[in-house]
């Protein structure tokens, strides 16, 4: 009888043997269930087996698990485990598994049951999940870190656990939990707990026969044990804790020792840096006041031309910046008329020479500050073919007091550096001295200009009336003459001549006159610049030798309405001498275009020519009076222009075209608002 118990108790824990091994899918060594089977024979269920313990290490970073180690922790559990046979965990502070040792059967088969639940699909899905979340031991490890005391509870499956929280100083930092005590053999007890679980009571039994409980003196010795593991633990994290402190206070120490050295460090770098500072000081101050030096002693001394003060300016600063090619090229007519420049201390002059040609241009075309760190000889090939290749550049624009740009200042070097503001600043120095020396020049030309169109007046006025009497008696007896002679006459050549020269001397007497005639202001009144123009065309084709010349009339929709406040027949006599002087330089073929734009309160009038256009040397003597490139001309026709427009407040500027051929005469004249004109209309 006894022997068929046994029997049974083998057969119906033949999956008991598979529940037992299979909870975690292999034991702490590593080995399969299945091996074990093969180790231990045929189907057969030992007391040997069913005293193994399942060993988890769960949460291998938590602070208990980083303090005390693997070795340690496990042979704490081992201890409680050989004590009971039941189970023993430690739990981090959030309750999480350290580790976790069971051997009791009962522990292992019930465990099994509620993770594998999923199985049965009794739980829907939930697996370990399910474990985690209705785990008796993590339930009853954060109830004792909480209150901080021990605590004895009797789990779902009639085990006793007993926790005792683990502290560092007063804090609960963790738990430590053992089982004692098997299940109760009673029936009715295992028929609760198996419909608490959902599994078959018969199973329960035969778990039961594998587990024994202990003598009431051995649970105590275990529990009192438990209060040394508890301190043991708790003071390794101490430790820990301690340790980690001292290693930050270390790096804090380290850090400190790091700050000092990076001050000392510091201190040092700016010493070093305010003495190259004063250094630095010390040299633009040089620098500075040599300047003002050469300045100065070029404003004071006898009166120089632009181009030795331009010699002086380049030399000066080459010799300030240390730079082997500076060049001052003046600008006139949008082009540079001359070029002073120094390369490699060697004073060069270039004649005039097109914007596109030069580096100078460069910064007239940015008409502020400019620099550059660049391949120079690839931008300007032509002019850097003899020189080595040019890296940086940097540009300064000469200014008027208006603001126009008369010159351009550039600075090449060989080397990639960037000019300091004290560099950019001495540079602009003497850019200014440059501007105020060519506005000097020019208002002194002007001035002269001015004088000389005074006297000019006075003295034509004069003789223009003394002249126009026998002028007009000459005439008188030509045409006598003519009539009495016929135009057969042997002499009638000699007197079309005599006529021809008469009206050539009135034609001059009458531009001395207008040379020298102001305007009057009487005769001022708005004028529609779209109608005067279309009537001065009308008024040249009707008596010029150049009328069957094509002239284009383009408007700009803007200028439409655009008035000016002048003298209808000064402007009418602008437009025309204009077309005369293009004609006079084109073929006939070439078509003569006058454009009229309004730009900033300003109308602007060209006249453009595809002819011959100006040679350079003829720019500084075009308004001469007297000064002319074509044969029969009397030279006064420009310089008539330039004063009726100056005497209306505007300018002229006369420049070749870009590209070729032909010129350009552009008219400038400060527009009228008609809200103004009606004002003046009601004043009057």
């Amino acid at each position: 009888m006894g022997s068929e118990d046994n029997s049974l108790q083998v057969s119906n824990s033949d999956n008991l043997s598979d529940l037992l091994w299979s909870s975690h899918g292999q034991s702490c060594c590593g080995e399969t269930v299945k091996s074990r089977k093969q180790k231990l024979g045929p189907e057969v269920v030992t007391q040997s087996q069913a005293s193994e313990s399942a060993i988890e290490f769960l949460n291998e970073s938590g602070e208990i698990f980083k303090s005390c180690g693997k070795d340690l922790l496990l042979d704490i559990a081992s201890d409680y485990i050989d004590l009971l046979e039941i189970c023993c965990s430690i739990h981090e502070k959030d309750g999480s598994y350290t580790i976790s040792m069971i051997r009791s059967p009962w522990c292992k088969y019930l465990r099994h049951t509620m993770s594998c639940e999923k199985v049965t699909g009794k739980i829907g899905g939930q697996g370990d999940k399910f474990l985690e979340k209705e785990c008796c031991c993590k339930r009853f490890a954060l109830m004792s870190i909480e209150s901080g005391k021990p605590l004895d509870q009797e789990c779902v499956g009639g085990i006793h656990i007993y926790t005792m929280p683990i502290k560092a100083g007063t804090c609960s930092i963790g738990a430590i939990s053992i089982g004692y005590n098997g299940p109760s053999k009673n029936t009715e007890i295992l028929d609760k707990i198996a419909g608490k679980i959902n599994v078959d009571p018969g199973h329960l039994s035969s778990c039961i026969n594998f587990c024994a409980a202990r003598p009431p003196f051995i649970v105590d010795i275990a529990i009192k044990k438990l209060f040394s593991s508890a301190r043991l633990i708790g003071s390794m994290v101490e430790r820990r804790r301690a340790e980690t402190a001292l290693q930050q206070a270390y790096k804090e120490i380290e850090k400190v020792v790091e700050a000092r050295t990076a001050a000392l460090t510091k201190s040092y770098n700016l010493l070093k840096r305010q003495t190259w500072e004063r250094i630095k000081a010390e040299t633009k101050s040089y620098k500075m006041n040599k300047a003002l030096e050469l300045v100065y002693a070029m404003a004071t001394a006898v009166p120089v031309t632009l181009e030795e003060v331009a010699d002086k300016i380049v030399i000066s600063i080459s010799e300030l910046i240390h730079v082997p090619i500076v060049a001052l090229g003046y600008v006139e007519k949008n082009e540079f008329r001359k070029i002073t420049q120094i390369i490699n201390k060697e004073l060069m002059h270039f004649p005039v020479m097109s914007l596109e040609y030069h580096p100078c241009g460069l910064v007239y075309k940015e008409r502020h500050l400019f620099q550059i760190t660049a391949n120079l000889n690839q931008l300007y090939p032509t002019y850097m073919e003899k020189f080595p290749a040019m890296r940086s550049y940097f540009g300064v624009p000469v200014t008027s007091s208006k603001g126009k740009i008369l010159a351009s200042i550039c600075i090449l070097d060989q080397k990639e550096r960037s000019f300091s503001d004290f560099e950019k600043h001495l540079i602009e120095i003497f850019a200014g001295y440059v501007g105020y020396e060519i506005e000097r020049k020019q208002m002194e030309r002007q001035l002269l200009q001015s004088q000389e169109m005074k006297m000019l007046g006075q003295l034509t006025s004069g003789v223009a009336h003394e002249v126009r009497n026998p002028l007009n008696g000459i005439l008188a007896i030509t045409e006598a003459l003519s009539k009495d002679l016929g135009e057969k006459s042997d002499y009638s050549e000699y007197i079309a001549l005599i006529r021809k020269q008469v009206m050539r001397l009135s034609d001059l007497m009458r531009d001395l006159l207008n040379l020298g005639r102001p305007i009057e202001k009487g005769k001022l009144m708005p004028l529609t610049v779209s109608k005067t123009i279309p009537t001065a065309i009308n008024l040249w084709r009707q008596s010029s030798i150049y009328k069957n010349h094509t002239v284009v009339l383009k408007i700009s929709d803007d200028a439409q309405s655009a008035e000016v406040q002048a003298d209808r027949a000064k402007i009418e006599q602008v437009i025309i001498n204009l077309l005369e002087n293009a004609c006079a330089h084109s073929s006939v073929d070439q078509k003569i275009v006058i454009e009229v734009q309004a730009k900033q309160k300003v109308v602007i009038i060209k006249v453009i020519d595809q002819g011959t256009g100006l040679k350079p040397e003829h720019f500084e003597h075009m308004y001469e009076p007297f000064f002319t490139t074509r044969k029969g001309g009397t030279g006064l026709g420009l310089g008539i222009v330039k004063r009726i427009v100056e005497s209306h407040g505007g300018s002229i500027e006369i420049s070749n075209n870009f590209p070729p051929p032909g010129a350009c005469a552009e008219v400038c004249l400060p527009m009228i608002k008609r809200a103004a004109i009606e004002e003046d209309g009601e004043l009057s």
